[in-house]
C-alpha cells in the first residue's frame, strides 16, 4: 500500500479497517531515536504481519518505519491525544494494538484507556539511568518476543527502494563524485557539548585527503544555524544536505564511510550498511552507538570532546578502512 500523508488519509476505507484492525505507533524524537526505533518496527510486523501500520509522529522521520499510513503528530491527533477537547477518531478507538513512546506515558496510557478498546501499551523512550543497556533493548523492552527460540535481530535496517537509491547517485553524479571513494564528515550534532571541535575536524579531513581519500561535508541544522563555527571547513570540502531522511539515507548508502559525532546521521548510516566511526564524549556509547555495518566507536578520556585527540580518531580511521589504504 503507497505511504500516505496527512490526517484525511485516515478516514479512507472503513471496511477494509473492519477487516484489518491496525497497528498504531506513536513516536515523538529525533532522527537517532527513530532509527534505533527500527528493530521495534521490525518485531510489530512479525507480531503483526497482516495489520496496517498507522504511524504518528514526525511527518518525514516517520518514513523510516515505512508505514502503510503517516500522521503528524503536531495536527489534530495530536490535540486528541493530549488535549481535553478534540475527540479520539474512530480509527484509533478501533485499533487492535497501540504502542506509544512518549515521555509522558502515564498521560497518555489514561488518555487510551478511556477512549480505546485495543491492547495498549505505553513506554518512556529516555533509557533507565540505572541500566547500561543499549536504548535498542530499551526499546524492544516492552513488546512480547516474535520467537523465544530464535535470536533477536537487534540492528535497524533501512532499504532505500531502487528510485530512491537511482536518484541518490544522480545527485552524486550531477556532484562529479564518486561515492564509494567518499568518507563523509558530519561535524555537527543536536548538542554542542557532543560536538569535536572544526578544528580538530580540519586535522582529520586533511589525513583522510594524504591517504587518498575524498572528503565531502554533510551539512545539517546545527551546521546551518552556527555556519560561522563550520567555516573553515565548508570553505574547504564540498558538502550534501537532505532535510528527509530517507533522501539522506539514501546518499549514505554508497559513501565509503562516514565520520562523526553521536548524532542522528552516525546512526541512520550505520542502517543502511555503512562504515561509521562515531566519536563520543559526554554521551554513553554503551546506550547510544550506532549498530549495524562495520563501525568503531572512539571515547574522550575525560568525556570533553576537546580532549578527543586527533591522532586517536586517525588512528581509528586507520583501522576501519586499512584495506583502501
Amino acid at each position: 500500500m503507497p505511504l500516505k500523508h496527512g490526517e484525511g488519509a485516515l478516514h479512507e476505507g472503513p471496511k477494509w479497517m473492519a477487516l484489518n484492525p491496525a497497528l498504531v505507533v506513536l513516536r515523538g524524537g529525533a532522527l537517532g531515536d527513530h532509527v534505533l526505533t527500527l528493530p521495534a518496527v521490525a518485531r510489530l510486523r512479525r507480531l503483526c504481519p497482516d495489520q496496517p501500520m498507522y504511524w504518528i509522529g514526525h511527518p518525514d522521520r516517520g518514513r523510516l518505519a515505512r508505514p502503510d499510513h503517516l500522521v503528524d503528530a503536531d495536527g489534530p491527533i495530536g490535540a486528541a491525544l493530549y488535549g481535553a477537547e478534540p475527540s479520539i477518531p474512530d480509527w484509533l478507538r478501533s485499533a487492535d494494538r497501540i504502542v506509544a513512546y512518549s515521555s509522558s506515558s502515564e498521560r497518555l496510557a489514561h488518555r487510551l484507556q478511556a477512549a480505546c478498546s485495543g491492547q495498549i501499551v505505553t513506554w518512556d523512550p529516555r533509557p533507565n539511568p540505572e541500566r547500561r543497556e543499549h536504548t535498542i533493548d530499551h526499546l524492544l523492552a516492552p513488546l512480547p518476543p516474535c520467537d523465544p527460540a530464535r535470536p533477536e535481530d537487534r540492528v535497524p535496517r533501512f532499504s532505500p527502494t531502487d528510485e530512491e537509491r537511482s536518484a541518490a547517485r544522480q545527485h552524486w553524479a550531477d556532484a562529479n563524485i564518486d561515492p564509494e571513494d567518499v568518507v563523509v564528515i558530519h561535524a555537527g550534532s543536536g548538542g554542542v557539548s557532543k560536538c569535536w571541535p572544526p578544528g580538530h575536524f580540519l586535522q582529520l579531513g586533511e589525513w583522510l585527503e594524504r591517504h587518498g581519500h575524498a572528503v565531502v561535508l554533510l551539512r545539517g541544522p546545527a551546521e546551518s544555524e552556527n555556519g560561522h563555527l563550520f567555516r573553515t571547513l565548508t570553505d574547504r570540502w564540498p558538502s550534501i544536505s537532505a532535510v528527509d531522511p530517507v533522501v539522506l539515507a539514501s546518499l549514505l548508502a554508497d559513501i565509503r564511510c562516514l565520520i562523526g559525532n553521536d548524532s542522528g546521521p552516525a546512526h541512520l548510516a550505520a542502517a543502511v550498511g555503512t562504515t561509521t566511526l562515531t566519536l563520543f564524549g559526554p554521551t554513553d556509547p554503551t546506550r547510544w552507538r550506532p549498530v549495524g555495518g562495520d563501525g568503531l566507536v572512539v571515547q574522550s578520556p575525560t568525556s570533553q570532546m576537546a580532549d578527543l585527540a586527533v591522532d586517536a580518531v586517525c588512528d581509528a580511521a586507520r583501522n576501519l578502512m586499512q584495506p583502501a589504504d
